[in-house]
């Protein structure tokens, strides 16, 4: 644990980065399956938390097994719109940037957070709620 968190502290190289910029990527990668893209802009330690309709209490993919998703065809490959509201910085390197991306597949609301590191801007999690279409 205690190795995550050194991770997540700033240095002195940390990379000048655009927490904004990373969700932007982010939505065009997973959009597009572009998975070289991805491993780059996503932390180690990625995850998503998520919350389905009718479905009490949230749940949580591992980095590993969101991109096994993206490998099956499960998600992402279907262009999405992009809204951002503006970003709030935490002290230190997180940042954290809301997100609506809209497509054939539903809405997803979400809260990104950005952490920047000597790698540059990387999202450690995807905090989503999911809204199928109106049929």
């Amino acid at each position: 644990m205690w190795m995550m968190i050194a991770s997540l502290v700033p240095t002195a190289h940390a990379a000048d980065c655009s927490a904004t910029e990373a969700v932007r990527a982010f939505a065009v990668a997973a959009d597009q399956r572009e998975v070289a893209t991805l491993e780059k802009l996503l932390h180690p330690e990625f995850r998503v938390l998520f919350t389905m309709p009718g479905v009490p209490e949230p749940s949580v993919l591992t980095r590993q097994a969101w991109f096994a998703m993206l490998a099956e065809g499960k998600i992402g490959g279907v262009p999405r719109t992009l809204t951002l509201a503006t970003p709030v910085a935490a002290p230190g390197a997180i940042t954290t940037v809301s997100a609506t991306l809209r497509g054939a597949s539903g809405e997803f609301q979400s809260t990104f957070t950005v952490v920047r590191g000597t790698s540059g801007c990387r999202i450690v999690q995807d905090s989503l709620s999911f809204t199928p279409p109106a049929k």
